[in-house]
């Protein structure tokens, strides 16, 4: 349940950017996880009833920052009283257990970081293909939306997520894997497919491919950010 009383173990850092219409069941399934946690909403600006939606939840601590994400996920973190954080976008769900499954992750010293794997509310052919994908423990297949999850201490020593336009996510990563044992839990986070179902699935494959070749092209990234707006999609 939600610990705001006494120090929790956990703390869920979630960015938020007119999240409206499908927050209120995110937090209602959040607010029912199974731990010792706090939930923190790090809102950048919304112009729709995002906040409103997360002050009807007393329990959960509500924030604002500098829109962009990196920005929202640092700030977020730097008030997170738990000693680990785990980062999640506003349109997934982890499973009921995923906050013991990351403490006994973090038990073991040589593990510095994790995450889960994504599934999709659409059960199409090619949602199931990227969800089997997901599952693979390698760098370029893992991002923010897999439920990424570190001790504090590790995430204050690495100053945080890098302030960049996109791709923080998998800049921050690659970086905790040089540090030590990186662990992809074999359980599915349940993300919205809004971003394929509203631009097309194979156009939205084509972009997010373009995007992370171009990454590790290292194409400035100011002008990557025309392909992926701060609109509602922003927590991806």
């Amino acid at each position: 349940m939600i610990n705001n009383s006494i120090s929790p173990d956990i703390s869920i850092v979630i960015p938020t950017l007119n999240e409206a219409r499908g927050l209120p069941a995110t937090l209602q399934r959040l607010t029912q996880l199974r731990g010792n946690y706090e939930l923190l909403i790090v809102d950048g600006g919304s112009s729709d009833e995002t906040r409103r939606i997360v002050r009807r939840f007393p329990s959960i601590r509500l924030l604002t920052a500098e829109r962009g994400r990196a920005r929202q996920l640092n700030k977020g973190a730097s008030a997170a009283s738990g000693s680990i954080l785990f980062f999640l976008h506003a349109d997934t769900l982890p499973p009921a257990d995923a906050l013991l499954r990351i403490l006994e992750v973090l038990e073991h010293q040589e593990a510095v970081a994790g995450s889960f794997y994504t599934r999709f509310d659409n059960n199409g052919w090619g949602y199931r293909v990227i969800s089997a994908f997901s599952r693979l423990n390698l760098s370029f297949l893992t991002f923010g939306d897999q439920g990424l999850f570190l001790r504090k201490s590790t995430f204050l020593e690495m100053d945080g997520f890098p302030g960049l336009p996109l791709m923080e996510d998998l800049a921050f990563q690659r970086r905790l894997r040089r540090r030590g044992k990186f662990v992809k839990i074999q359980q599915p986070l349940l993300t919205s497919a809004r971003r394929f179902e509203r631009n097309g699935f194979f156009r939205q494959v084509a972009i997010d491919f373009f995007l992370l070749l171009a990454f590790y092209l290292r194409v400035p990234l100011e002008w990557l950010k025309k392909w992926y707006p701060d609109t509602e999609e922003h927590s991806r």
